[in-house]
């Protein structure tokens, strides 16, 4: 069976600005595939109810999504420490954070094709 790592990041508080009311961002996951080198899917807060996800990948690579696909995917070329940043706009109200993510050396090759077959033990 596949392990995904899983980073969650914690609360972010919004804070008001003129003529928007404060709101909070739950957290959102980033899921590292070990089975295929680099490939991380990133969904946000649970809610949806944001207008519009802005997702820096921390490698010169930024995606945007929305309520009706808020998920984003992404591959690493490189493997290292990569600081993704989130940024949440709902109306008139937006807010950042950000986490870093541990990209692993790629697999070997047997073993890489046993874990995307679900043979790995």
């Amino acid at each position: 069976m596949p392990v995904l790592y899983r980073l969650c990041l914690g609360l972010l508080a919004v804070p008001a600005f003129a003529g928007a009311q404060s709101s909070t961002v739950e957290h959102f996951d980033c899921l590292i595939n070990p089975a295929v080198s680099g490939l991380v899917s990133c969904l946000p807060p649970e809610d949806h109810s944001s207008l519009e996800y802005q997702w820096d990948m921390g490698d010169g690579t930024v995606y945007t999504s929305d309520e009706s696909h808020p998920h984003i995917y992404h591959t690493y070329s490189q493997p290292g420490e990569y600081t993704v940043t989130l940024t949440v706009n709902r109306h008139e109200v937006a807010a950042t954070t950000q986490s870093v993510l541990s990209i692993p050396e790629p697999l070997e090759e047997d073993a890489s094709s046993q874990l995307a077959g679900g043979d790995f033990r």
